[in-house]
């Protein structure tokens, strides 16, 4: 029997893929070398032949566990294991570089000493379908019927938004679909139906409508962006701030969505009066007593004085091409701001309490950052 080389084969993928090959097939033996990971898991495997398939526990950036798992004379290498989960790489970043990078150099690396015929790199663009709702992007098992999505009027080529109708769940045959334009780079099953641009007859683009494996080979098409529909003024009046420009507001809230994050702060310190905060204010503004000229106090209890503060950042590294953009846009709605860096990086902040309570309404942490339906 030949000889092939999966890694990751215990992950949901890459067992699929072994018992496709195991039931298909009666030509290939298959060594099974993964890590059991947390996307690992050897349920996945039970009820196997035994005899073509063979398990073996290890890492791929581990080049001599590598090496010794690597069969003689392999025909392939199929090279499933990855890590994957966006999330987990936000927490731990490290484990993503050195597996999908340096492993991946260490089993090309094998594969040639040991004089392997075909390496195939098994990645995608992205796990699952989404569709964009005002509430930012959504997967296909978080809607229903009813639900409001954004699409594109076919007639009008204007941004709408459009209740569901029937959700649609199925299979494809075939290889994914890659369009690489000069607007776009997107990979889709051979099934899956979508809007795109073309000229008719007469030179006029119109969107048109089908399956993506019909349009593979039609010339000088490219993809709708969609015009959104709203009104447009050259500013506007924020509550507690005042009048501002509009266009430069919307940029600063845009870099805030993508890089920016509030942190507000109280401390309790000791009233230096020995005077509630009220009562002190009352005999400041007094102009017999002034700064607590001939005041002399008794204070039974001691009083303390919260105060609080109010900070925006924007996490934009100055030579990033939107730091120049940003502080002239700030400059344009009449922010004060200060650059900052330290070992947390290159910041620019703001430190307002209005400001803070203008951005709060964009959400906090990347898992609710929204853009309010006003702005919409």
């Amino acid at each position: 029997m030949k000889k092939i080389f999966v890694t990751g084969g215990a992950g949901f993928i890459g067992s699929a893929f072994i018992r496709l090959v195991l039931n298909e097939t009666s030509e290939f033996q298959i060594f099974d070398f993964d890590a059991l990971t947390y996307a690992g898991n050897l349920e996945n495997l039970e009820g196997l032949d035994a005899e073509r398939h063979k398990f073996i526990k290890g890492d791929i950036r581990d080049k001599k566990a590598v090496l010794e798992a690597l069969p003689e004379d392999c025909e392939a290498v199929f090279n499933f294991a990855a890590e994957s989960h966006v999330d987990r790489s936000i927490e731990s970043a490290n484990e993503f570089v050195t597996t999908n990078v340096l492993g991946t150099q260490i089993l090309l690396d094998a594969s040639r000493e040991k004089g392997v015929k075909r390496f195939l790199q098994v990645s995608c663009y992205d796990e699952e379908t989404r569709a964009l709702t005002k509430e930012g992007f959504k997967s296909y098992r978080d809607l229903k019927e009813g639900d409001k999505v954004l699409s594109i009027n076919q007639q009008t080529g204007k941004i709408e938004e459009k209740p569901i109708e029937k959700v649609i769940i199925q299979d494809y045959e075939g290889e994914l679909i890659h369009f690489k334009t000069y607007t776009s780079d997107l990979k889709v099953t051979p099934n899956h139906r979508m809007y795109y641009r073309q000229k008719n007859r007469n030179g006029l683009s119109e969107i048109r409508f089908d399956e993506a494996r019909n349009i593979l080979d039609k010339h000088f098409l490219y993809f709708p962006r969609g015009k959104w529909q709203g009104h447009f003024s050259e500013t506007i009046n924020l509550d507690g701030i005042g009048e501002v420009p509009t266009e430069e507001l919307f940029y600063v809230c845009g870099v805030f969505i993508g890089d920016g994050f509030i942190s507000t702060q109280t401390k309790k310190t000791p009233s230096l009066s020995g005077l509630p905060k009220r009562q002190a204010d009352e005999l400041r503004r007094n102009p017999i007593t002034g700064r607590f000229g001939g005041v002399t106090t008794k204070v039974g209890k001691r009083n303390f004085v919260t105060s609080t503060s109010w900070r925006i950042f924007f996490d934009v590294p100055e030579n990033d091409k939107a730091r120049l953009r940003l502080e002239k846009s700030l400059d344009a709605v009449g922010v004060k701001w200060k650059s900052h860096k330290n070992k947390s990086g290159e910041h620019i902040y703001i430190c307002s309490k209005e400001w803070t309570e203008f951005f709060s309404q964009f959400g906090k942490g990347f898992k609710n950052k929204h853009i309010p339906d006003w702005m919409l």
